[in-house]
């Protein structure tokens, strides 16, 4: 057969790391690798400004060579062709024409791996753009081959025509066919996911969604969902599911209206049931009531009777004491119109009344004195505090022994605080002391501290050397002489000298010296920073062995 099925996701697991184009835009020929897994910014200056440098069409070639399905290759792709170089977007319509052809040339390689694994692994896919293609031809084709091949030159028209040459020598891969858009994903990536550009395949603004023109703080979560089913193919398959959530919600709400319907019938016949059980009920209250009614009845007209009789002997009795109320009142009468004539009562009401005045002014009288009393007392008690108070202060010394004994406890209050001032300064040199001693600095003092102050570490001989038992008695009157002396680093020594010049009966000794010791024996080092056994001990150890000869 002339025309063969083309291979399936020769991309496999490689990834972008090259591009070249020719007759692209405005984008030069120049190869332009590309580090995988990073973030790339894109600059360029145009024309005016950075508009019409290419920005946009570089951007649309790496989407075109990942085969993003908004280019509509089932279609043919037919807006690969604004990839084109054009004369007019470039403003040189008078000296040069619209490009007929290009091309987009991508390496793809391993992401990771030594150089030499790369070159072996490495993938040239060729994608040519036709403008003007011819009946039955494609205006997107498809060629590749393994390894590194690109069209090379030192000039931009060498390399567009090294571009043509590699074109033609590289065999079509469908039988005598090219491979054509449609079939350009599944050949280069079969079932891998690749990434989406969200960008406009016209290079320019469109209706289409473009996330990337757009703030993303103002896109809500369902608009990018929609922007990625478009750009991805899935559209259809969306509104199949929607369609089927909207039949299964149709579903649904008849069933719950059947539900609803069903609900509402068994409540109204539940009603009508209740309903004539409650009639039935009903009919035998009423049977129930008028029985009980006639019992009320008769029982309302026995208390009746039974409360007339009552009534009757109490209006019997009530008829009894209105006359002797009667009676009562006539008697009252009479002595009432006595007392009224009466003119001792007229007397003693006066005497009555004269005596309540007098007792009345009695009582103010008493009432004065008693306010009186009071204050008198209050008076009284704070005399016997105030006296109290005088016999708690009152000690049995007159005013002059006071003052002297005062003096005598100021004096001896100032003696006490100058000897707390003596020991406490006695107390801070003897921890100054002991600090020196338990830092080594207590031999060598002086001397430490002039180098610590120019930043020159320094250490008492005697702190950095550690002795055995059975050395203590050779080499503790051999380092005896030594017990001011203050080590320095070798490279310090110098310096060391300079700023101890002044300073009479002032010892150094270097340490960290190369030489190796001479006698494994020797006292062991304490503090690492500061090595004796090469130099200084090795030194004593000549004496010593030398003394004792």
């Amino acid at each position: 057969m002339d025309k063969k099925e083309p291979p399936k996701d020769i991309v496999g697991d490689r990834v972008l790391v090259g591009l070249q184009s020719v007759r692209i835009s405005r984008l030069s020929t120049h190869p332009i690798p590309l580090a995988a897994g990073t973030l790339i910014a894109v600059a360029g200056q145009g024309p005016k400004d950075s508009n019409g440098a290419g920005k946009s069409s570089l951007l649309a070639q790496i989407s075109l060579l990942h085969a993003d399905e908004q280019w509509r290759f089932s279609s043919g792709a037919p807006a690969a062709v604004d990839l084109l170089f054009n004369s007019e977007d470039a403003g040189g319509e008078e000296h040069w024409g619209n490009a007929d052809y290009g091309y987009l040339i991508g390496v793809f390689a391993p992401p990771m791996g030594a150089l030499a694994q790369l070159q072996a692994g490495a993938l040239t896919v060729w994608i040519r753009i036709d403008r003007n293609s011819q009946k039955g031809s494609p205006r997107l084709k498809l060629r590749w081959q393994e390894g590194l091949l690109l069209p090379a030159g030192d000039s931009e028209a060498e390399r567009e025509q090294s571009a043509d040459s590699v074109w033609h020598a590289l065999p079509p891969q469908a039988g005598r066919y090219d491979v054509a858009a449609r079939d350009l994903p599944y050949t280069l990536y079969g079932d891998h996911v690749r990434c989406v550009s969200f960008l406009s395949t016209s290079v320019r603004a469109s209706a289409a969604p473009n996330l990337l023109a757009q703030p993303l703080n103002e896109i809500s979560e369902r608009r990018i969902f929609e922007a990625i089913a478009v750009l991805t193919g899935i559209e259809h398959e969306l509104q199949q599911e929607r369609q089927a959530r909207r039949n299964e919600y149709d579903r649904l709400q008849k069933a719950s209206k059947a539900e609803s319907d069903l609900a509402t019938w068994e409540e109204q016949t539940q009603v009508t049931e209740e309903g004539i059980e409650a009639r039935d009920q009903a009919r035998k209250d009423v049977i129930d009531a008028a029985d009980r009614w006639r019992s009320h009845t008769a029982k309302m007209l026995y208390n009746a009777l039974q409360r007339d009789a009552d009534i009757q002997s109490e209006i019997a009795g009530a008829d009894a004491e209105i006359e002797q109320d009667k009676r009562t009142a006539h008697e009252l009468a009479r002595r009432a119109k006595e007392l009224a004539d009466d003119e001792a009562f007229t007397k003693r009401q006066k005497a009555a009344q004269s005596t309540l005045t007098k007792l009345d002014d009695a009582d103010r009288d008493l009432g004065e004195q008693v306010a009186t009393l009071q204050q008198q007392i209050e008076e009284a008690d704070g005399w016997w505090r105030e006296a109290k108070l005088n016999a708690r202060d009152a000690d049995g010394r007159d005013e002059p022994t006071a003052q002297r004994e005062r003096a005598d406890a100021g004096a001896e209050l100032d003696k006490r605080v100058k000897a707390v001032g003596v020991a406490e300064k006695a107390l801070s040199d003897a921890e100054e002391g002991l600090e020196d001693a338990e830092s080594g600095k207590d031999l060598a003092r002086q001397q430490i501290d002039l180098l610590t102050t120019e930043r020159i570490e320094a250490i008492c001989l005697l702190d950095a050397v550690a002795l055995t038992d059975q050395q203590r008695p050779k080499w503790e009157p051999a380092l005896w002489p030594y017990r001011a002396a203050a080590v320095v680093d070798h490279h310090h020594l110098k310096m060391a000298s300079d700023l101890l010049a002044d300073l009479p009966g002032s010892i150094l000794i270097a340490a960290n010296l190369t030489a190796a010791a001479r006698n494994a024996d020797l006292p062991c080092n304490t503090n690492s920073d500061y090595d004796l056994r090469s130099c200084c001990l090795s030194g004593l150890e000549d004496n010593v062995s030398a003394g004792q000869a």
